[in-house]
């Protein structure tokens, strides 16, 4: 799997004052394994309750947990009332993904740069896939993660958040996509007219 479990990350020390008595209660629910869960327990536990794929699991609550981005612009949102679709967008529509500020230079420095898939190499783990699903498919192995924000009600207010469809997870697949649309030919990948999206949505 790609990401270690059990999932060991902390609360950060140097924690914003006050962020996590903003958090919902059903985020503080959502807390993942610790050294006595595995992660077969983990998804017993919570899946029934949460409407939250074994992927958006893994790549963002398991990973992303106590980060401050995550706890400062989603987790004031009610999950028992939340729900993840995986849908299919157009490459059209996921390019106009609004990227939060904290991550804009990150997703800029690879939509930018001149990398072909060969080139790219290096930013997949080996024995991934996610090299070959580009190559073989022209798209991620595993979908990102988006908000449409509408129907949370409104969000607050340091939360970095507006109206318009958000990525929450995938900044490096979402640069890759960027940058692979936009080199055309030239980056050896033939991107995909439509890609898998993970879409968290108000009940």
């Amino acid at each position: 799997m790609p990401y270690p479990w059990p999932f060991t990350d902390e609360r950060d020390a140097d924690m914003e004052p006050g962020l996590w008595d903003r958090v919902h209660p059903s985020w503080k629910a959502l807390e993942v394994a610790r050294s006595a869960e595995s992660r077969e327990e983990a998804r017993a536990r919570l899946l029934p309750r949460f409407d939250v794929p074994s992927e958006v699991l893994e790549q963002w609550i398991c990973a992303h947990y106590f980060n401050h981005e995550t706890l400062s612009n989603y987790a004031w949102i009610d999950f028992d009332r939340a729900r993840f679709e995986m849908e299919q967008w157009s490459t059209s529509t996921i390019l106009q993904l609004r990227v939060i500020g904290a991550y804009q230079s990150f997703v800029e420095d690879r939509s930018t740069a001149d990398w072909s898939l060969a080139e790219s190499k290096p930013f997949f783990a080996p024995g991934s896939g996610g090299l070959e699903a580009w190559r073989d498919g022209g798209t991620w192995r595993v979908p990102p993660v988006a908000i449409d924000p509408a129907g949370f009600g409104s969000p607050p207010a340091k939360a970095d958040l507006s109206a318009a469809p958000q990525l929450v997870e995938g900044h490096s697949r979402f640069g890759h996509l960027r940058r692979f649309f936009r080199l055309g030919a030239a980056s050896g990948v033939a991107v995909a007219d439509e890609h898998a999206l993970y879409v968290l949505r108000a009940r």
